[in-house]
């Protein structure tokens, strides 16, 4: 049975713009439990929610997240501020938005990280005596933009990987498959438990989704697509050619099959999340860990005639999202409209899954949710809120993604603009694939929204890619993961 607050009336949000975007988050001042759960973040990366099993998809693609919203609480209707992954990991890792932390693209690498006094939820918990780790796949999840704040440990190092792989002539140099990046996971786990340390907030960054270039090894994907596999797979270990045209944006012939292939690519990290899950199940872990499972973004396989991600239309947007362990009510379904940058304060607010505080007079742009999967909840109650996302593309960009693309959600509307073209609005009641647009300057929606997008300070000025200042290495790490 779920136990939600009655959301507000998103009108009477509107008439709280202010309060949406620039109140402070509850900062409790009681006192930190002495037993913290330990705290499992697993990212899946360009992972669509509505190819997962446990959000209704026709193919069993993920029993092990399903698992985990069978024992914890699903969320129906998350989005994510950005389609780029290190924006969207900026928020959260943070509970900001990108024009307060600093990380608007993908494309600046060294040239943007976090802001000087962002906080991440890596701090925190390693401030509150957690030991700290993450263990990420590929390089725009990296530590060049300021996501290794506050862990002990960040490996963000394929390096190794990529010299393995380019002896074997295998695969892609920036990026490392899931299997590989779990060893890692699961290694550092065990020298914790052998040390006999306090608890741990471990995050793993899987990335096989996102393109062709690492894929499962080949005994896993025969009996998962229906297309012929080389019988060199495993020494190659791409499948770029097989696909030439058929992804980044021009579709082709073998869609259905790049489709298959999307599939078993999640399937293949849900196996890899199951590993780390069994491992916790067997030191009698798993009870007092805290599993937060989410996407960075999702993707576009062929709808907007698109393939891959970096626009602002839902099937990229929308995102799955899970919480299950200590404080989390199993079974629960939140229908509510919530956005990744709710995360950080749901888990350190007053009332929070993890027990801990803000400082006082902290201000997050997001919002605790908490209250929406915990019994008993005591804390402030969820407001629902429009969503802002952003996202900003390179003007090199090969698939002709706009330089920037902004949206605004509040359910059932939706607008997008793009600057210095005519905005769209839809319904996404009606119209969930966004086919539709009922923009006009006199809709009423469109003024209340646009209001909404001005108040969140995303249409200010910008630092935006200036690709001029790229080095080599950086140039050729986009390009061989596709960007342009």
């Amino acid at each position: 049975m779920s136990n939600h607050n009655k959301p507000r009336s998103f009108f009477g949000a509107l008439c709280a713009i202010s309060l949406a975007f620039g109140a402070a988050a509850s900062c409790g001042s009681g006192a930190n439990s002495v037993d913290r759960p330990n705290v499992l973040f697993v990212v899946f990366d360009t992972t669509r929610a509505d190819h997962l099993s446990s959000y209704g998809y026709q193919k069993l693609t993920s029993p092990r997240v399903d698992g985990l919203a069978r024992s914890g609480a699903r969320f129906d209707a998350a989005r994510s501020a950005s389609t780029l992954t290190p924006v969207s990991a900026s928020t959260f890792l943070t509970g900001l938005q990108p024009p307060r932390t600093g990380v608007r693209s993908l494309f600046l690498f060294s040239q943007q990280s976090l802001n000087q006094g962002v906080v991440t939820l890596a701090e925190r918990l390693r401030g509150s005596g957690y030991e700290t780790a993450a263990f990420v796949s590929a390089a725009p999840m990296g530590a060049r933009y300021g996501l290794d704040r506050g862990f002990d440990v960040y490996n963000d190092d394929v390096n190794q990987e990529a010299r393995r792989l380019q002896k074997l002539k295998v695969g892609n140099a920036f990026q490392r498959r899931a299997d590989t990046t779990t060893d890692l996971a699961l290694g550092w786990l065990e020298a914790h438990f052998e040390e006999e340390l306090g608890p741990f907030g471990l995050m793993v960054h899987f990335f096989d989704a996102h393109d062709a270039a690492m894929i499962p090894p080949r005994k896993f994907l025969a009996s998962r697509v229906s297309f012929p596999l080389p019988a060199n797979l495993d020494q190659i270990g791409h499948l770029h050619n097989l696909f030439a045209g058929a992804d980044h944006g021009q579709g082709g012939e073998r869609q259905d099959d790049l489709i298959e292939l999307y599939d078993a690519e999640i399937e293949f990290m849900d196996k890899q999340l199951g590993r780390i899950l069994d491992d916790l199940a067997a030191r009698d872990e798993l009870e007092n860990t805290l599993v937060v499972f989410l996407a960075d973004h999702g993707e576009s396989l062929g709808q907007h005639d698109f393939w891959t991600h970096g626009f602002m239309w839902d099937e990229q947007l929308r995102v799955p999202l899970i919480l299950s362990g200590p404080g989390v009510e199993s079974g629960t379904v939140v229908p509510e409209p919530v956005s990744l940058v709710d995360l950080v304060p749901s888990l350190v607010s007053q009332g929070g899954l993890l027990g801990m505080s803000l400082e006082p007079g902290e201000q997050l742009d997001g919002q605790s949710f908490a209250g929406l999967v915990t019994p008993d909840f005591t804390g402030d109650a969820f407001l629902q809120r429009p969503v802002v996302s952003e996202v900003h593309n390179s003007k090199e960009d090969r698939t002709g993604r706009p330089e920037a693309l902004f949206a605004v959600t509040a359910m059932p509307w939706k607008l997008i603009v793009e600057p210095g073209q005519t905005p769209k609005l839809f319904h996404l009641g009606d119209d969930p694939g966004e086919l539709a647009d009922l923009y006009s300057k006199e809709h009423p929606m469109v003024r209340a929204l646009s209001a909404v997008l001005a108040a969140s300070g995303s249409l200010e000025s910008a630092d935006l890619p200036n690709l001029e200042d790229l080095t080599e290495e950086e140039r050729s790490m986009l390009q061989g993961l596709g960007y342009f």
